[in-house]
């Protein structure tokens, strides 16, 4: 086998996240092992690692496999929570060519897989996006989650799931000012100045037209009120106020 880039620089990240070790994937070399955290992830992402602190990171393991004539990129994010991991998968997933692959949520297209497993976010990325490609990542994907624990998901979330109806795979989550810029920047002069918050949104189509459905959980009694002064005068309707705020935007 060929030996590439296997270092971890902090043995406590190394413990942490579990790693697929070089005689557990028939037929590929590992060539790559790194380990990332907080202070050490902008230098792997280059600028993209702001928005995965926002949303809860923790650490990451980073492994590249090559056979079969196929390079895979395996990177697993240890969050703070499963919520944290849902939400930045939530926001990197879109239109999904297979879902449920292995588990709810998980998201397959030809060059890429991601899933959501407890407290971590697993994405696998291929470079030929070929059939066979993306059966490895499946088959990668089940050698990690059969190491990881796996930890219940449950979304705080009533209006959407109960009285909407949509289902988990339907439904993204803004969580601070970047994830409002990321995936919902006609809402962002909503939240100036409030922070500590996560909104959960989803759309359906109604009479042609795109509505778009948001529940929002903030910490503090200050951080609703605040919102609901900032919003004032703009087009959002209140569905409800008690432990929410439940809004539909046109």
């Amino acid at each position: 086998m060929l030996f590439g880039f296997i270092h971890c620089s902090s043995i406590a990240i190394s413990q942490e996240i579990s790693e697929i070790a070089i005689n557990d994937f028939p037929g590929f070399s590992l060539t790559r092992n790194e380990c990332f955290d907080g202070g050490s992830l902008w230098g792997y992402m280059n600028g993209g690692a702001d928005i995965y602190l926002e949303y809860g990171f923790e650490a990451l393991r980073v492994e590249e496999f090559s056979g079969d004539g196929e390079t895979l990129k395996l990177e697993l994010f240890k969050m703070e929570d499963p919520v944290s991991a849902f939400g930045i998968y939530s926001i990197k997933t879109f239109k999904c060519k297979q879902s449920d692959v292995l588990v709810t949520p998980d998201c397959l297209n030809r060059y890429q897989y991601q899933i959501v497993y407890g407290d971590f976010y697993v994405q696998l990325i291929n470079d030929s996006g070929s059939e066979q490609a993306q059966q490895k990542m499946v088959e990668l994907a089940e050698l990690v989650l059969k190491k990881l624990e796996a930890k219940k998901l449950t979304l705080p979330v009533k209006y959407l799931t109960d009285s909407m109806g949509f289902s988990i795979n339907e439904i993204k989550m803004a969580r601070g000012r970047l994830g409002i810029q990321n995936s919902m920047m006609d809402l962002e002069d909503c939240f100036k100045g409030i922070e500590n918050y996560r909104v959960y949104y989803a759309s359906i189509v109604k009479d042609r037209e795109k509505v778009k459905f948001y529940e929002i959980i903030f910490d503090t009694p200050e951080m609703k009120s605040r919102f609901l002064e900032n919003n004032r005068d703009k087009r959002v309707w209140v569905e409800k106020e008690d432990e929410v705020m439940v809004l539909i935007r046109q």
